[in-house]
């Protein structure tokens, strides 16, 4: 039976593998095939974006207080038992604005609810025991309702992570060019006050990367976990047949 549990644990690991080699695939095929397009040169449907991001009205990173136009976040425990020891997650979360992307023929709305943050700033911390978190992440773990401590005060071994598109900066883009509801048919003085740009058909995403960059980081990530699902596929058939 021991041997039929493995085996289960390998088959899963081979088929979750799979999936998400599909899905950076997927990704690395939609950065490869969107032609690169201007503000003003937008058309309707799938489009790619260079440019400055701001929002009118910008978030607070919620670990770092940092201005951004879209984050995530997670807070992870180390725990520790006869089994081992392993991160299990306290909290995360994620957010996004609408902001305006820029580039030199002009300004469009891009409404960042959904999109994925491929490549951003990323900014991690830990504290074991004996070392308190800073100053300034204590208030904001209080904001989010999160306790840093354990038994008699000792602090217990946190990790932190957060990932962000800050105001302002220089970032790839790919959604969805749409009709903007919020702009009346007449009314835009020039042509893309009426467009905004949005998620659809699961692809959207943003990085402040450059594009080669991002599509080499996609199709070599999805190589590698091919790779990995062979070997996973290989070693669960090996059991089968042992046992």
């Amino acid at each position: 039976m021991a041997l039929d549990g493995a085996a289960l644990v390998l088959g899963l690991l081979s088929a979750g593998s799979s999936y998400f080699a599909w899905n950076e695939w997927d990704k690395y095929q939609a950065i490869k095939n969107t032609p690169r397009s201007t503000v003003r040169s937008i058309a309707m449907g799938r489009t790619e974006l260079h440019g400055t991001i701001k929002a009118n009205k910008p978030l607070r990173a919620p670990l770092t207080g940092s201005k951004c136009v879209a984050y995530t976040y997670k807070i992870e425990e180390h725990h520790h038992d006869d089994d081992g020891s392993d991160w299990h997650t306290v909290k995360q979360g994620s957010d996004q604005a609408t902001a305006s992307l820029k580039d030199d023929t002009g300004t469009v709305t891009v409404n960042l609810n959904g999109v994925s943050i491929e490549q951003g700033t990323t900014w991690q911390e830990d504290n074991s025991t004996w070392d308190d978190p800073p100053e300034n992440l204590e208030k904001h773990l209080e904001q989010l309702d999160v306790d840093h401590e354990g038994w008699f005060g000792l602090n217990k071994r946190m990790r932190y992570t957060e990932t962000r598109i800050n105001q302002g900066d220089q970032v790839y883009l790919l959604g969805t060019a749409r009709d903007n509801p919020d702009v009346e048919d007449g009314t835009a003085t020039n042509s893309t006050d009426d467009i905004i740009i949005e998620e659809a058909n699961n692809q959207f995403m943003i990085a402040t990367g450059n594009e080669s960059s991002l599509r080499s980081s996609k199709k070599w990530t999805a190589f590698g976990l091919v790779a990995l699902s062979a070997v996973l596929t290989i070693s669960t058939l090996t059991y089968i047949i042992v046992a």
